[in-house]
């Protein structure tokens, strides 16, 4: 009947201050931001269909995985973190989780 399970210590050290609060993504080209969303850090979930058609075309070419990036998120608990960044001439794409 005793179903107590002792956490390991390193999840008994990660507090809700430590996780992310927002997935942002920001499109600059020329040196001008073009487009900057903010959305709750839960919107990771979704993240493919955050992106336009072009934007993951670009992303796939340069053999960027969205889903890997997602399931390394979820194992690392959503911290804090660059995501991607891609860079096409005068065009930069970001995204991170703050």
């Amino acid at each position: 009947m005793n179903n107590l399970q002792i956490l390991p210590e390193k999840v008994l050290d990660c507090g809700f201050d430590r996780l992310a609060r927002y997935l942002k993504i920001r499109v600059v080209e020329d040196g001008r931001t073009k487009v900057q969303l903010t959305q709750y850090a839960s919107s990771i979930e979704h993240l493919d269909e955050l992106l336009d058609e072009d934007v993951k075309r670009r992303i796939d070419h340069q053999q960027i995985c969205l889903k890997q990036i997602v399931s390394e998120v979820r194992a690392r608990g959503c911290t804090p973190a660059s995501l991607f960044c891609l860079t096409e001439g005068a065009r930069q794409i970001d995204a991170w989780l703050e």
